[in-house]
């Protein structure tokens, strides 16, 4: 049998505040906007452009949601470990549409609020982290921040 591996990880920021949506039998989801930024420089040249990339982040562990209620918020640096997965439907005209999100389930799946939108400096940098297992070899934010 051959192996795979579906995992991403994101260091971004939120795009705006969670939308929780609860269900009838009383479980939760939180929905996560997530921008990530590269920066370049011209080869021979000195401008510098920036591309910034949206993602869009679904959170179905309990713990999890729990801790995007208590502290995520539209501006916050996020660290997330999870996996992409693709899903269609059929809109109100018949016509079918797909997405691929990330996906945070209560297994191998791991959120970090690094820090408030009012926090900008490497200092101030307060982890909040509720993490589900297991995620064995993850390296932890403090390896990921490049500063």
């Amino acid at each position: 049998m051959t192996q795979s591996i579906n995992k991403v990880m994101l260091l971004g920021n939120l795009g705006a505040d969670p939308d929780f949506k609860t269900f009838d039998n009383g479980d939760k989801i939180c929905n996560l906007s997530v921008a990530t930024n590269v920066s370049w420089k011209e080869p021979h040249g000195e401008t510098w452009h920036e591309r910034t990339e949206w993602h869009r982040v679904t959170v179905k562990a309990s713990n999890l949601v729990s801790l995007c209620e208590r502290k995520a918020h539209k501006g916050a640096k996020v660290f997330l470990e999870g996996a992409l997965e693709t899903r269609s439907w059929e809109d109100t005209l018949g016509h079918k549409r797909w997405t691929t999100e990330i996906i945070l389930r209560p297994f191998r799946s791991e959120l970090k609020i690094l820090s408030d939108a009012t926090q900008r400096t490497s200092n101030d940098v307060e982890f909040q982290t509720l993490k589900t297992p297991p995620t064995c070899g993850v390296p932890t934010p403090k390896d990921l921040i490049p500063f």
